[in-house]
């Protein structure tokens, strides 16, 4: 059975939560969106960008306020209202922060296609037309003591738009992106309890 929340804002206007991926763990939420697109006029390859672009929009995503979307899915039609939303690649910016050497894994799910880039190297590119579901694909990633920048280029063809994106360490512990950019292990012992809550199930602390 799928169970979802629906919430509606102070303009009227409607969005859900999906349960099932609310209890997979943390979700990144909050971005920095670069303004504009970039055309995506043949949907069998990849947007044409070169590497100066891409750093430009970068540097424009990062010179905006952040935005939260609230829930695990960032839904980019809202966000892009006035822009293109048709046959167009939007660039999504997060700061990363680790306070030591880590090994952690990305998972993702896209509307529709997606290239993930970390500290400007490409680390995953996923050529498709598909709805977003969380987990889809993961990318195993390792951070220097230190900051990173980690940028999302999500194509568009027509409908639905967005992607979901989480954390976790290299032994499948999820991991919270909190509002400063720093990138810390969840309190597991928490996250149970909810999940219990949610599900009815006895959590037995060890």
């Amino acid at each position: 059975m799928n169970i979802s929340f629906s919430m509606r804002d102070g303009t009227g206007r409607r969005a859900g939560v999906d349960l099932r991926a609310l209890m997979k763990g943390p979700f990144v939420t909050r971005w920095r969106l670069a303004p504009g697109t970039v055309p995506w006029p043949d949907t069998s390859r990849f947007p044409e960008i070169s590497e100066d672009r891409l750093k430009k929009l970068t540097a424009a995503a990062i010179a905006t306020p952040s935005r939260d979307a609230g829930g695990p899915f960032v839904d980019l039609l809202p966000w892009m209202s006035g822009s293109k939303t048709e046959k167009v690649s939007a660039y999504l910016v997060r700061r990363l922060v680790a306070d030591r050497r880590m090994t952690v894994r990305i998972g993702t799910g896209s509307d529709d296609a997606l290239r993930l880039w970390l500290d400007g190297q490409l680390v995953r590119e996923v050529l498709a037309l598909r709805g977003s579901v969380p987990d889809t694909e993961w990318t195993e990633v390792v951070l220097a003591r230190g900051n990173h920048t980690l940028v999302a280029e999500v194509s568009q063809e027509f409908g639905g738009w967005g992607l979901h994106l989480r954390f976790t360490d290299d032994r499948g512990n999820p991991m919270v992106l909190h509002d400063d950019d720093t990138l810390v292990s969840v309190d597991t012992a928490a996250l149970a309890r909810f999940r219990s809550a949610v599900t009815g199930r006895q959590v037995i602390d060890q």
